[in-house]
Protein backbone atom coordinates (compact mmCIF):
# COMPACT_ATOMS: atom_id res chain seq x y z
CA UNK A 1 0.00 0.00 0.00
CA UNK A 2 0.72 3.19 -0.97
CA UNK A 3 1.78 6.63 1.26
CA UNK A 4 -0.37 9.32 0.58
CA UNK A 5 0.00 12.92 -0.10
CA UNK A 6 -3.11 14.96 1.15
CA UNK A 7 -2.79 18.41 0.42
CA UNK A 8 -4.67 22.25 -0.28
CA UNK A 9 -3.45 25.29 -1.97
CA UNK A 10 -5.18 28.63 -1.29
CA UNK A 11 -4.99 30.90 -4.24
CA UNK A 12 -5.65 34.34 -5.23
CA UNK A 13 -8.86 32.89 -7.37
CA UNK A 14 -10.33 30.13 -9.73
CA UNK A 15 -8.24 31.30 -12.67
CA UNK A 16 -5.62 28.87 -13.62
CA UNK A 17 -3.13 32.22 -13.54
CA UNK A 18 -4.05 33.01 -9.90
CA UNK A 19 -1.32 32.96 -7.93
CA UNK A 20 -0.62 30.33 -5.26
CA UNK A 21 -0.41 31.89 -2.01
CA UNK A 22 -0.53 28.62 0.95
CA UNK A 23 -0.41 25.34 0.12
CA UNK A 24 -0.27 22.83 3.13
CA UNK A 25 1.10 19.03 2.23
CA UNK A 26 0.65 16.15 4.95
CA UNK A 27 2.62 12.47 4.01
CA UNK A 28 0.35 10.35 5.52
CA UNK A 29 0.93 6.65 6.18
CA UNK A 30 -1.11 3.71 4.25
CA UNK A 31 -3.57 3.77 7.57
CA UNK A 32 -3.46 7.58 7.35
CA UNK A 33 -1.40 8.54 10.02
CA UNK A 34 0.58 11.83 8.75
CA UNK A 35 4.32 11.30 9.23
CA UNK A 36 5.62 14.31 7.66
CA UNK A 37 4.63 17.94 6.60
CA UNK A 38 5.14 21.00 4.84
CA UNK A 39 3.14 24.65 4.72
CA UNK A 40 4.48 26.80 2.38
CA UNK A 41 3.37 30.97 2.28
CA UNK A 42 4.54 31.82 -1.56
CA UNK A 43 4.77 34.94 -3.82
CA UNK A 44 5.58 34.71 -7.60
CA UNK A 45 9.49 34.65 -8.42
CA UNK A 46 11.62 37.71 -9.21
CA UNK A 47 9.23 40.58 -7.49
CA UNK A 48 6.51 39.84 -10.49
CA UNK A 49 3.10 41.14 -9.04
CA UNK A 50 0.26 38.92 -7.48
CA UNK A 51 -2.42 37.77 -9.38
CA UNK A 52 -5.80 37.86 -7.55
CA UNK A 53 -9.30 38.61 -7.75
CA UNK A 54 -11.20 39.98 -4.99
CA UNK A 55 -13.42 37.33 -4.79
CA UNK A 56 -10.67 34.74 -3.65
CA UNK A 57 -9.74 36.68 -1.51
CA UNK A 58 -12.70 37.49 0.05
CA UNK A 59 -13.12 33.66 1.06
CA UNK A 60 -9.65 33.16 2.11
CA UNK A 61 -9.03 35.95 3.93
CA UNK A 62 -5.68 36.80 2.71
CA UNK A 63 -4.08 40.22 3.79
CA UNK A 64 -1.29 40.45 0.51
CA UNK A 65 0.24 42.92 2.49
CA UNK A 66 1.10 40.66 5.66
CA UNK A 67 1.46 37.79 3.31
CA UNK A 68 4.07 39.01 1.36
CA UNK A 69 6.47 39.83 3.48
CA UNK A 70 6.00 36.54 5.31
CA UNK A 71 6.02 34.71 1.81
CA UNK A 72 8.99 32.53 -0.05
CA UNK A 73 9.13 32.31 -3.88
CA UNK A 74 7.50 29.69 -5.93
CA UNK A 75 11.43 28.47 -6.41
CA UNK A 76 11.93 28.23 -2.96
CA UNK A 77 8.94 26.49 -2.26
CA UNK A 78 9.37 24.23 -5.25
CA UNK A 79 13.03 23.26 -3.83
CA UNK A 80 11.39 22.46 -0.55
CA UNK A 81 8.63 20.35 -1.87
CA UNK A 82 10.77 18.47 -4.26
CA UNK A 83 12.96 17.55 -1.06
CA UNK A 84 9.57 16.14 0.53
CA UNK A 85 8.79 14.65 -2.92
CA UNK A 86 11.90 12.49 -3.43
CA UNK A 87 12.22 11.44 0.63
CA UNK A 88 9.01 9.63 0.40
CA UNK A 89 7.99 9.18 -2.93
CA UNK A 90 11.41 7.83 -4.50
CA UNK A 91 10.92 4.48 -4.41
CA UNK A 92 6.72 4.24 -4.00
CA UNK A 93 4.42 7.29 -5.75
CA UNK A 94 2.45 8.75 -3.22
CA UNK A 95 -1.21 9.11 -4.25
CA UNK A 96 -2.85 12.34 -3.91
CA UNK A 97 -5.65 12.95 -1.89
CA UNK A 98 -8.17 16.02 -1.84
CA UNK A 99 -11.17 17.75 -2.07
CA UNK A 100 -11.38 18.52 -5.80
CA UNK A 101 -7.61 17.81 -6.03
CA UNK A 102 -7.26 18.58 -9.60
CA UNK A 103 -7.50 22.15 -8.72
CA UNK A 104 -4.41 21.57 -6.36
CA UNK A 105 -2.43 19.72 -8.35
CA UNK A 106 -3.01 22.16 -11.14
CA UNK A 107 -1.83 24.71 -8.67
CA UNK A 108 1.23 22.93 -7.81
CA UNK A 109 2.49 22.23 -11.72
CA UNK A 110 2.11 25.74 -12.25
CA UNK A 111 3.87 27.62 -9.97
CA UNK A 112 5.91 24.75 -8.04
CA UNK A 113 7.48 22.11 -9.41
CA UNK A 114 5.65 21.38 -13.18
CA UNK A 115 3.80 18.15 -14.30
CA UNK A 116 7.59 16.11 -14.83
CA UNK A 117 8.72 16.35 -11.91
CA UNK A 118 5.04 16.10 -9.85
CA UNK A 119 4.60 12.46 -11.64
CA UNK A 120 7.71 11.45 -11.04
CA UNK A 121 6.93 11.12 -7.28
CA UNK A 122 3.37 10.94 -7.02
CA UNK A 123 0.56 8.72 -8.78
CA UNK A 124 -1.93 9.68 -10.92
CA UNK A 125 -4.78 7.09 -9.35
CA UNK A 126 -5.95 10.14 -7.30
CA UNK A 127 -8.29 9.94 -4.19
CA UNK A 128 -10.95 12.78 -4.66
CA UNK A 129 -13.59 13.33 -1.43
CA UNK A 130 -15.51 15.35 -3.74
CA UNK A 131 -15.91 12.48 -6.39
CA UNK A 132 -15.92 9.89 -4.23
CA UNK A 133 -19.04 11.30 -2.11
CA UNK A 134 -21.08 12.50 -5.09
CA UNK A 135 -20.74 8.86 -5.78
CA UNK A 136 -21.94 7.47 -2.87
CA UNK A 137 -24.83 10.35 -2.92
CA UNK A 138 -25.92 9.03 -6.60
CA UNK A 139 -25.98 6.20 -4.77
CA UNK A 140 -28.21 6.90 -1.74
CA UNK A 141 -25.30 7.13 1.32
CA UNK A 142 -26.05 10.62 1.25
CA UNK A 143 -29.62 13.13 0.97
CA UNK A 144 -29.85 14.75 -2.69
CA UNK A 145 -29.72 17.85 -1.12
CA UNK A 146 -26.46 17.73 0.94
CA UNK A 147 -23.98 20.24 -0.98
CA UNK A 148 -20.97 17.87 -1.41
CA UNK A 149 -18.68 21.03 -0.16
CA UNK A 150 -15.92 20.18 2.09
CA UNK A 151 -17.56 22.19 4.68
CA UNK A 152 -21.04 20.71 4.16
CA UNK A 153 -19.24 16.96 4.79
CA UNK A 154 -17.13 17.78 7.39
CA UNK A 155 -20.99 19.13 9.32
CA UNK A 156 -22.35 15.56 7.47
CA UNK A 157 -19.84 13.93 9.44
CA UNK A 158 -19.14 16.15 12.60
CA UNK A 159 -15.72 16.66 11.53
CA UNK A 160 -13.71 19.00 13.95
CA UNK A 161 -10.64 20.68 13.00
CA UNK A 162 -8.20 23.32 14.94
CA UNK A 163 -8.12 26.65 12.32
CA UNK A 164 -10.56 28.27 9.89
CA UNK A 165 -12.30 27.15 6.98
CA UNK A 166 -10.08 28.29 3.35
CA UNK A 167 -6.96 27.63 5.49
CA UNK A 168 -4.56 24.83 3.51
CA UNK A 169 -4.12 23.19 6.82
CA UNK A 170 -7.33 23.15 7.97
CA UNK A 171 -9.02 22.04 4.92
CA UNK A 172 -6.26 19.17 4.08
CA UNK A 173 -6.73 17.87 8.13
CA UNK A 174 -10.55 18.23 7.48
CA UNK A 175 -10.45 16.25 3.86
CA UNK A 176 -8.29 13.38 5.81
CA UNK A 177 -11.22 12.93 8.56
CA UNK A 178 -13.83 13.36 5.82
CA UNK A 179 -12.20 10.59 3.92
CA UNK A 180 -11.53 8.30 7.14
CA UNK A 181 -15.70 8.97 7.43
CA UNK A 182 -16.25 8.05 3.47
CA UNK A 183 -13.93 4.95 4.21
CA UNK A 184 -16.12 3.95 6.99
CA UNK A 185 -19.84 4.38 5.15
CA UNK A 186 -18.51 1.19 2.17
Amino acid sequence: MNKFIAFDNETGGIAPETSLLTTYFAILDPHLNKIDELELTLKPNDGKPYVVEAGGLAVNKINLIQHDEEAITYSEGGQKLFKLLKYHGINDKLTPLGHNVHFDILGVNNHLLGAKTWNQFVSYKIQDTQVIASFLQRGGKFPPDLSMSLGSLANYFRVQVAGNPHESIYDTLVTIEVYRNLLRMI
